[in-house]
């Protein structure tokens, strides 16, 4: 009874399987439309687009106190700041779009566990407005727990990035750079439950579901 107890325990804590360069590949062309330049604050920055509306999810330090500009398709689109929270790192925006445009969201996974190990996409800006969007794949090597609300990943991506599961769904926003080759991430679960105290009548990403 021993050996099949041994083997139960080696498939739990064997570590997920790289993600095939076809799927790493699906979840980028998918998502690589969705991420936004924001600016208004001290620094310039990713978002990514959370709702049709022109709702975007980015850093706290790309939006002044109550404004910021979205930059996308070659426009400068104003907004206005809906929630910030400084203490989390993150700001969530609302774009004033022209009459008739709707952006196109991510599929998200508000509540995934973010577990230590796991396989994640992320996104990151252009380093130049002409270039595209970067994919990168990287880990989870802390998980969120205790008072900790953070996950910190491998992965150098700039505040604001998006991060997505190897399906292609939003999981996170990348809040801090950690040292030189990574990044701490807040999860989407956190930023809805800080978007239902801030808002009146609470609130949610919008993004579709999968």
């Amino acid at each position: 009874m021993l050996l099949p107890a041994l083997t139960a325990i080696a498939l739990v804590a064997a570590p997920a399987p790289r993600p095939t360069s076809a799927s790493l590949r699906k979840a980028f062309l998918h998502n690589a439309h969705t991420v936004v330049e924001v600016s208004g604050g001290r620094r310039r920055g990713a978002g990514v687009i959370v709702g049709a509306g022109g709702q975007i999810v980015t850093a706290v330090d790309h939006v002044a106190l109550d404004h910021a500009t979205v930059h996308l398709g070659g426009r400068a689109l104003p907004a206005r700041v809906i929630a910030a929270n400084a203490r989390l790192g993150f700001a969530v925006v609302e774009a004033h779009l022209p009459a008739g445009v709707l952006l196109q969201s991510p599929p998200v996974r508000a509540h995934a566990t973010l577990e230590k190990g796991m396989w994640l996409v992320g996104i990151a800006r252009p380093k130049k407005d002409a270039s595209q969007p970067e994919p990168l794949l990287g880990r989870i090597l802390v998980p969120p727990g205790g008072t900790s609300l953070f996950a910190v990943t491998d992965l150098p991506l700039a505040p604001g990035s998006p991060l997505f599961d190897t399906r292609g769904r939003l999981v996170a926003i990348a809040v801090a750079k950690v040292g030189r080759i990574g990044s701490k991430a807040l999860p989407l679960s956190a930023i809805e439950a800080e978007l239902s105290l801030a808002l009146p009548g609470g609130a949610q990403v919008q993004a579709k579901a999968p």
